[in-house]
């Protein structure tokens, strides 16, 4: 890996990446599959290796530097030992903003992120970054990294709008806050491996559709902080801002859920308790197919959502947490001691689906009857590749589309609509209840 002038680049991120439409080359059922990734690293002397690489048609070397242009080298049908890369500078874009990010002593920061209302980018090894303007004649920049306060600076454009401007400095604070305590049951008992997140984060910016928060990002993750208590249910939150929070907390045994307002960051430490909630002694019933018959062997999931962050232009992001219990019994389902307010999932291996999420406010929760519909694969194949077709649906018996279910590992990607690319789509998943096939043009 070398620069423009033939100087080794050291720390660049090297990554394999199959062709897109890898999938839909196979007829075979891909659930459970994991899709692979093959990743190095440059060293000081600018070189890598990636050992056990596939050799796939149409595969790429995908390189990124902060501070160089991402660079994509195709591969060949051969096993190549001596690639030579040469990564260019990042240009700097016409009518873009650029300066620096820096620590309270005015030191460079390298790799802290910046965001505009638009995008995010990251600051390079000297603290430096460049970002589109995207026409603007002003806007509110943001830095952030791990282990400082966030920094944000109002600029506007030199000349005519959204020519850019140079020169800006974005200075970081001191280290983030945090947030300390213990979580409790209705009886005062400390509950041991509690969730405990922030419940109102604040929004940072979106790259490459990752949904990022100022207190993540203080904290060194991607997401929303959310922590497990110990086995004396105590917990603490980093990566805060100086200001007051709304905590949410659960418990794995019951699904009993809190949420506490104006917890003040850096403040004294904070007792979460549960109230006292109606709880279900037991929660039984019957797994079915649509004829009514008993299906042996499914995975029962109790499960509740336990926080959603609404950000700008409409995005959000959900978390869910599950039940550390489950019941595998032949076509019947019994889970003892969950709180009143949970949704649950069935699942079989191979033949199933989960059906709709139920929630349950039932008189009767010990006689549930759930029915699950099977699962039946599907792959469309064009026989004119050329034709102007570029997804497809499959309506249901209510007359509205079904969700398509994309199976990888133990992750489903559901969406009503799947992708068809050069007449060829993945072999995906619907249910059996499905009985008309839509074609999406162009």
């Amino acid at each position: 890996m070398v620069d423009g002038d033939g100087r080794p680049v050291a720390d660049a991120m090297v990554a394999l990446e199959p062709p897109a439409d890898l999938r839909s080359r196979f007829q075979e059922v891909l659930d459970f599959s994991i899709e692979r990734r093959w990743n190095a690293r440059s060293g000081a002397d600018g070189r890598f290796e990636i050992q056990d690489a596939p050799l796939i048609d149409g595969a790429a070397l995908e390189v990124s530097k902060v501070g160089f242009a991402n660079h994509r080298e195709p591969l060949t049908a051969a096993p190549a030992f001596n690639l030579v890369i040469k990564l260019a500078a990042a240009a700097v874009a016409k009518g873009s903003w650029a300066g620096r990010v820096v620590d309270p002593s005015g030191q460079p920061v390298a790799g802290a992120r910046v965001a505009s209302p638009l995008s995010v980018v990251s600051a390079d090894d000297r603290g430096e970054f460049n970002i589109a303007s995207g026409g603007r004649a002003s806007a509110t920049l943001t830095a952030a990294k791990a282990g400082y306060q966030w920094g944000s600076v109002t600029v506007e454009s030199d000349g005519a709008a959204g020519s850019g401007k140079v020169g800006i400095v974005i200075r970081l604070g001191d280290p983030p806050l945090t947030i300390a305590g213990v979580v409790l049951d209705d009886q005062g008992k400390p509950v041991p491996r509690a969730r405990v997140w922030i419940d109102d984060a604040t929004w940072f910016g979106s790259a490459m559709n990752d949904l990022q928060v100022l207190e993540g990002m203080q904290a060194g993750v991607r997401t929303n902080p959310i922590v497990t208590a110990d086995a004396d249910g105590r917990f603490k939150i980093g990566g805060l801002l100086a200001r007051d929070y709304r905590v949410g907390a659960v418990d794995e045994r019951t699904l009993a859920a809190l949420k506490q307002e104006g917890v003040r960051a850096g403040g004294p430490d904070v007792t979460l308790q549960f109230r006292k909630s109606q709880m279900f002694p037991r929660i039984a019933g019957q797994v079915v197919n649509l004829v009514g018959k008993p299906i042996a062997g499914v995975r029962v999931f109790i499960w509740r959502r336990a926080f959603k962050l609404d950000f700008p232009r409409g995005l959000d992001r959900q978390q869910c947490q599950h039940s550390r219990r489950e019941d595998r019994r032949a076509g019947a389902l019994r889970v003892h001691q969950h709180c009143a307010r949970w949704h649950l999932s069935v699942r079989r291996r191979r033949r199933h689906r989960a059906p709709e999420a139920i929630t349950v406010f039932e008189p009767d929760p010990e006689s549930m009857r759930v029915v699950a519909a099977m699962r039946c694969h599907m792959k469309i194949e064009l026989q004119d590749p050329n034709e102007a077709v570029d997804g497809f649906g499959v309506i249901g018996p209510d007359g509205k589309l079904l969700e398509i279910d994309t199976w990888s590992g133990s992750d489903v990607y559901g969406a009503p609509r799947e992708k068809i690319v050069a007449g060829v789509s993945h072999v995906v998943a619907v249910s059996e209840q499905g009985h008309t096939l839509v074609l999406f043009k162009s």
